[in-house]
């Protein structure tokens, strides 16, 4: 496993298994070595912004409700594509983030709100610079930054799962997968997209 690959060279014997590094990621209790970076994200785009008034209700079963008029936006991928469930913030708070692009500029991070739902999220986009929102802004369900709040581990905490159960969650069927090296990039025509590299 990662763990001892990376702390034990006596582990390794004549062979090994990485498990969560081949992502970039190495578990939390090994932080800060510098040969590891992020190389697995998550891309999709912003589908809808809808205002929504103070006391309205969003998600299945009006999990969240909003307790100031808000600006949500909704994200083309649910549940089926492998997004994890449980994760969208309710009265308490909490949640996940994905992280929000327009033309390859940082727009910032917004809250999954509610219920993940079988093809779409709902965020909450208030926060944000409005002038900097438009429909087919470039949405990060993971980033490659390892301090972004969309990162593959914070997706994990907030979904109370190993960094592993998210990745191999994602539908091969429902998300294409590109493969990107340091001089290649192999371009996906399909609009959600799993980059690997």
């Amino acid at each position: 496993n990662t763990a001892a690959t990376v702390q034990w060279k006596w582990s390794h014997r004549n062979m090994v298994r990485v498990g969560l590094a081949w992502t970039g990621t190495v578990p939390a209790p090994l932080d800060g070595l510098p040969t590891f970076r992020p190389v697995v994200s998550w891309m999709t785009h912003l589908a809808h912004i809808r205002s929504v008034k103070n006391g309205d209700l969003v998600g299945y079963g009006g999990s969240w409700t909003a307790t100031r008029d808000s600006l949500i936006g909704i994200i083309p991928i649910g549940y089926a594509a492998g997004y994890p469930m449980g994760v969208g913030a309710d009265a308490t708070g909490g949640g996940a983030f994905v992280h929000i692009l327009r033309d390859g500029e940082t727009v910032g991070d917004a809250p999954v709100l509610g219920a993940v739902c079988m093809d779409q999220i709902a965020v909450d986009l208030t926060e944000l610079p409005k002038e900097k929102l438009n429909l087919g802004c470039s949405v990060e369900l993971l980033s490659t930054r390892a301090c972004s709040k969309a990162s593959l581990r914070n997706l994990a905490f907030a979904a109370s799962v190993v960094p592993h159960a998210v990745i191999s969650r994602i539908s091969s069927s429902k998300v294409k997968r590109t493969y990107r090296c340091e001089t290649t990039n192999i371009v996906s025509t399909k609009v959600n997209t799993l980059a690997l590299g």
